[in-house]
């Protein structure tokens, strides 16, 4: 019973923050908070509470996990003793506290990887539903746009899903075409075309550079690996397919698309950016106040919002060197066990969608105000889910307490 409801919250929780349209339920204040952070944080409580419970009673504890807590707690402590108030603590903490509760989830419960999977697969699919009618205005939010202009859906559906969408149906579709996912062929498909729809639609820049970077890169690897060479023609093909029915059943909306991404694209100084930059420089700033230790969870909101769309200048301010450290050790060290598994594993299409979920979300780092993006939980989940499940290497290869 226990694990249904952890299992519930925890999909609860990642879907509810891939779509920011306004949601009157989860958006009522109940005692000063939202009923959306409250589930947040009761399930930050269980599955992290659990997971201490579960390193206290094993008889070895991996150093990066315990460095891992110790960056939970410490910028926890620091925030409240700085005087930033428990609410403004407990708020802000939840954009990098939240992936680690997931890591947390998915050690303790029994999630099923595949069916992860093909969650993440639907859910691309209605994100590009969503993105499309919000666009259009067929679905009413609050994003401003020009008349004549098509709404950036960017900001109704988080465009890191769809980067998402467009690894794994790359890689399960164009490069790992045997693979044990037959069964979602389909879904594949169309997160394929939904990704490339809801890419368009968002006119995220560092969204569709990353995305043709991805392309050119399973192009290559397509282009040099027998067993998946014709991949590259059946992916040209489909994409020609998609962009050509667009062009031809809603011309008018096709031309806009182009025409709004070119003008974000010559427009790279904006008051968007220009914002993000000057937000970043301030974090930096404060930063040196308290280089070692930090301001804490709590402090951003202290100094004009602090929104700077950078995790690893928020990570400073907030954590200082040590803490940062303690996180960066633990994230680093989490990669090269992927590697490290992957290198037994290397004809396993799920190892080769973990480490480039880990790699894109880590350039988004860059762009990102948390720790992982909205639309990278489903992405951070599935990864947790693949090293669980392959966490047994060789006995002649030791993995030792890091």
């Amino acid at each position: 019973m226990f694990k249904k409801i952890i299992n519930i919250l925890g999909y609860v929780v990642i879907i509810s923050q891939l779509f920011s349209i306004y949601n009157p339920i989860l958006n009522t204040v109940v005692a000063g908070y939202t009923i959306k952070y409250i589930i947040y944080y009761t399930f930050i409580f269980i599955s992290l509470g659990r997971w201490f419970i579960k390193l206290i009673s094993m008889k070895t504890i991996r150093i990066s996990d315990f460095l891992l807590c110790i960056f939970i707690v410490c910028p926890f402590a620091i925030g409240i003793l700085m005087g930033w108030g428990i609410r403004t603590v407990f708020l802000e903490s939840v954009l990098f506290i939240m992936p680690i509760a997931v890591y947390a989830w998915s050690q303790i419960s029994l999630i099923n990887k595949k069916t992860c999977m093909n969650i993440f697969l639907i859910i691309n699919f209605l994100g590009g539903i969503i993105s499309v009618l919000v666009a259009l205005r067929l679905l009413k939010t609050d994003i401003w746009a020009a008349d004549g202009q098509l709404v950036r859906a960017a900001g109704a559906v988080d465009s890191t899903l769809f980067i998402g969408g467009l690894i794994a149906s790359l890689v399960l579709i164009y490069v790992f075409p045997e693979n044990e996912h037959k069964d979602t062929k389909w879904l594949s498909l169309t997160a394929f075309i939904s990704s490339i729809i809801g890419l368009l639609f968002s006119q995220s820049r560092s969204r569709l550079v990353i995305a043709f970077i991805i392309i050119a890169i399973i192009f290559i690897f397509n282009f040099f690996n027998k067993l998946s060479m014709h991949g590259n023609f059946k992916m040209i093909i489909l994409s020609a397919i998609v962009l050509l029915l667009i062009a031809n059943f809603a011309p008018n909306v096709m031309s806009q698309i182009l025409v709004q991404i070119q003008e974000r694209f010559s427009t790279l100084r904006d008051i968007n950016v220009i914002y993000r930059g000057d937000e970043s420089s301030k974090q930096i700033q404060a930063f040196f106040t308290s280089p070692l230790f930090g301001l804490g969870w709590g402090s951003r909101s202290q100094y004009s919002g602090m929104y700077a769309h950078n995790i690893y200048t928020t990570l400073l301010m907030q954590c200082g060197i040590v803490f940062t450290a303690c996180f960066i050790t633990w994230f680093c060290n989490f990669i090269r066990r992927c590697i490290h598994i992957y290198n037994y594993n290397s004809k396993q299409y799920d190892i080769a969608i973990s480490i480039m979920f880990l790699i894109i979300l880590s350039v988004l780092g860059f762009s990102n105000a948390g720790i992982v993006q909205s639309g990278g939980y489903f992405m951070m989940l599935y990864v947790y889910l693949c090293y669980k499940d392959r966490i047994i290497v060789p006995k002649t290869h030791k993995e030792g307490l890091l």
